[in-house]
């Protein structure tokens, strides 16, 4: 509505941030967020989940302990590399309990 304004919220209406907050917990997918250095700050339920680590051991580095260790060197690379030039890959890489799988980084 050009020229207008919006109506303050009234009653209770949750923030958009906790909505947000809901749809990434929800998400059966890997959600992490990284700093601009890769280090990592978030990650959702899933990933803990799956991985076996907490909010806490996935935090900085500590998300690539749970990466296959003849994989580690290489999707670390990767990383720095897609960080670098500011464009995502798709690698290919196995985590410590066998299972493989393929996606963004």
């Amino acid at each position: 509505m050009a020229g207008g304004s919006f109506a303050p919220r009234t009653g209770s209406v949750t923030p958009p941030e906790l909505n947000d907050l809901r749809v990434v917990i929800a998400i059966p997918a890997h959600i992490w967020r990284s700093a601009p250095d890769g280090a990592v700050q978030f990650v959702n339920q899933q990933w803990m989940d799956d991985t076996g680590l907490s909010q806490d051991n996935s935090q900085g580095w500590g998300w690539a302990s749970v990466i296959h260790h003849d994989d580690r060197p290489g999707l670390l690379d990767t990383w720095r590399r897609v960080l670098a030039a500011g464009q995502p890959e798709g690698p290919r890489r196995a985590f410590e309990d066998s299972t493989v799988r393929t996606g963004g980084i």
